[in-house]
């Protein structure tokens, strides 16, 4: 850790564009250190990881796992657990991601699953449909957007 600590001070002296490594490291060894003795990061599963896990595709995993995560979630805390977490990356946004034993909570996550199977937003996904929200912003930036011709807005 001490080592860890002087690597990201010195990136920081120096300005270099190793500190985002080095932080996301950082962060790790503190999400591990959170964990119960005994237990390793390895152990536990997000929703993102649970979803490719099973095959799921890049599309679908980025569709579905905030819903699976906030499911997930729901009925841990409903059984009274507060489920482990660790911190991830949203683009600039920094978020605690719920973290889950791949043993201990194999048979939530597997109930939680079999009923978020059942949700429309999973069916529409795994069908290939696209993303509803997604493609109402195409269609105002195709009607509305900066940068496309006025004959290509008119047909519309």
């Amino acid at each position: 850790m001490q080592e860890l600590i002087s690597y990201y001070q010195l990136a920081t002296t120096i300005n270099s564009s190793s500190q985002a490594d080095l932080r996301k490291k950082a962060q790790a060894l503190l999400d591990s250190y959170m964990l119960p003795n005994g237990d390793a990061g390895e152990q536990y599963v997000d929703a993102e990881a649970i979803l490719r896990e099973r095959a799921h595709t890049e599309t679908q995993v980025r569709r579905l796992c905030g819903e699976l995560g906030k499911d997930l979630k729901l009925v841990a805390e409903g059984e009274g657990k507060t489920p482990q977490s660790h911190e991830q990356e949203f683009g600039p946004v920094q978020k605690r991601v719920g973290w889950y034993h791949r043993v201990k909570d194999a048979a939530m996550i597997e109930d939680v699953l079999a009923s978020f199977k059942k949700r429309e937003l999973y069916t529409r996904v795994m069908a290939g449909e696209p993303d509803p929200i997604r493609q109402r912003r195409e269609e105002i930036l195709e009607a509305q957007g900066r940068g496309r011709s006025r004959s290509h807005k008119r047909r519309r």
